[in-house]
């Protein structure tokens, strides 16, 4: 193996240890934004199933959530996805000969079908359905304030019933 061939593989592999890194810290980006927007999505939702005179818009701010945070996921994904293709140039190259895997990406390359979109898009679809239900039944959903919940009136029925007089207690001053 030559100096030059050596220095590659070297720089290579500590390439390869940065955008690797790039994939996972790129993949816990989109997960957490997945889960803050569920979270402020329920938030949003709660408050407003107690605001009656809430405008149509407040209501579909989490489907504008769940949709710019699906495009956003989507255009991170396709940024890993280049990472992938470039790693597994890498890889090809650097294991050439070698008897063993091929290496992580040449055989994730093998899983990247139907189910995998749909996992990863999973999240996301379903707070989109989620808003435009909750959107179309918004009235459904409002609930009173306290203040202008009115009391439940019960009725009281009594039924007729004789008493017998009470004796008379001796008193205990002495009549004039």
């Amino acid at each position: 193996m030559t100096e030059q061939t050596k220095t590659s593989r070297e720089y290579n592999l500590k390439e390869f240890d940065a955008l690797r890194s790039e994939i996972d810290d790129g993949i816990s980006e989109a997960r957490a934004f997945e889960r803050y927007a569920v979270i402020a999505s329920g938030a949003l939702w709660a408050w407003l199933t107690t605001r009656p005179t809430a405008p149509l818009l407040l209501w579909c701010l989490p489907l504008l959530l769940a949709l710019v945070g699906w495009l956003r996921t989507w255009g991170l994904y396709k940024h890993l996805g280049r990472i992938g293709s470039y790693i597994r140039e890498i890889e090809g190259n650097n294991l050439k000969g070698w008897e063993g895997p091929a290496g992580w990406e040449k055989w994730l390359d093998g899983d990247r079908g139907v189910r995998r979109h749909l996992i990863d898009n999973l999240v996301w679809g379903t707070l989109v359905v989620i808003a435009g239900i909750a959107i179309l039944q918004r009235d459904r959903l409002i609930t009173s304030p306290i203040d202008q919940i009115k009391p439940a009136v019960v009725e009281v029925h009594t039924l007729p019933c004789t008493v017998a007089p009470i004796a008379k207690l001796p008193n205990s001053k002495k009549q004039k």
